[in-house]
């Protein structure tokens, strides 16, 4: 029953991540998807992160909850999902964190700049706050698991 759960899962992730953006993006204009850059790296980024996180989520669901592989993979599915918010807020640039400055050929001279720095500090805050309770999880289920009060 795990494996199966383990396989809908990682298949979830494929389809969101790799097949629905792959169908979408074909069809959307260039000139609509120009200010996350080109359609390529849109759709690598989006590749990447849904092989990573079906992995992660066959990782997760067929280790038992003890088990320190559980804990390396709630921080590192938290750390991807934060990378992908940063990929999209900062318009396909993460390393900007936020802040965003795009020239509109509207005008001569016309830039419109974001500065969505608050909304990636936020996101950090809480990104920080899951991994703790997951980290206080983990070590609640070990040590219940190691008086023997905790079965799988």
């Amino acid at each position: 029953m795990k494996i199966l759960k383990a396989l809908l899962g990682a298949a979830f992730y494929i389809v969101l991540f790799v097949y629905w953006p792959r169908l979408t993006l074909t069809n959307v204009p260039s000139d609509i998807l120009g200010p996350l850059g080109p359609v390529e790296n849109i759709l690598m980024t989006s590749t990447v992160v849904g092989i990573v996180l079906a992995l992660l989520f066959v990782i997760k669901t067929l280790t038992a909850k003890q088990n320190p592989l559980n804990l390396v993979v709630l921080v590192v599915s938290e750390l991807v999902g934060f990378y992908v918010f940063l990929f999209f807020i900062s318009f396909g640039n993460p390393i900007n964190f936020g802040r965003v400055e795009k020239a509109i050929p509207i005008g001569p001279g016309v830039t419109v700049k974001f500065d969505f720095r608050i909304f990636v500090q936020l996101t950090l805050v809480v990104l920080v706050f899951r991994v703790a309770v997951g980290i206080l999880e983990f070590y609640n289920v070990r040590c219940k698991s190691a008086t023997g009060n905790i079965t799988k």
